[in-house]
């Protein structure tokens, strides 16, 4: 499969005509759009920029950024010539496409963010199963979670999330999250001694 994968237009139309030309020129058989179509934009800006895109009769698939307006996660086929991945998937030549849109919290306020409660809920959840994630490489699961709350994903559906970044790059906010251990002398009998306590209430 030829893919043509192009992110952050920001809304400016120039490069959106390039990507296009090379498109067109390399016969790709699918484009994927990996966010921040616009740059605080409308939802009618983006549907533009992906009806654009659509010229070159290969399929669209995109998600929102977090420079995007939510809304543009809500797919309206009757207005925009593509397909949003946003807690849903398709297939272009029995190649199967999923995505979540957004971002974990920024500096900016930008219009789509996952916030840190959830993502932190979801490390917290991934740490129950033995998976111990640092905040950011779960926020792939904190938007499939929020998109299942939303109704857009259906609760007994599969979905595939990639979990990236390993707990300890951020051992302080795994810290944070939990209660302070026991501490117990290193000894047998005082070890006995707090889980007789512990067990017996």
């Amino acid at each position: 499969m030829r893919m043509c994968v192009a992110s952050d237009f920001h809304g400016t139309l120039e490069p959106v005509e390039a990507v296009k030309e090379f498109a067109m020129a390399e016969k790709v058989d699918c484009m994927v759009l990996t966010g921040d179509i616009t740059n605080f934009g409308t939802v009618n800006l983006a549907y533009k920029i992906i009806n654009d895109l659509a010229q070159t009769k290969a399929p669209v698939l995109y998600v929102p950024g977090n420079c995007d307006p939510p809304e543009l996660a809500n797919f309206e086929k009757e207005k925009v010539n593509g397909f949003c991945l946003h807690g849903r998937g398709t297939r272009v030549k029995n190649v199967a496409f999923i995505g979540v849109g957004g971002s974990p919290p920024t500096p900016f306020e930008t219009p789509f963010e996952i916030t840190e409660k959830e993502i932190l809920e979801a490390v917290k959840l991934l740490a129950k199963e033995g998976i111990f994630l640092e905040p950011a490489g779960a926020a792939s699961v904190a938007g499939a979670i929020k998109l299942v709350k939303e109704k857009k994903i259906d609760r007994d559906e599969k979905v595939i999330c990639v979990l990236t970044g390993h707990g300890l790059k951020t051992p302080e906010i795994a810290i944070k999250m939990l209660e302070k251990p026991i501490e117990v002398a290193p000894k047998i009998e005082e070890i006995e001694k707090k889980l007789m306590t512990i067990f017996n209430g």
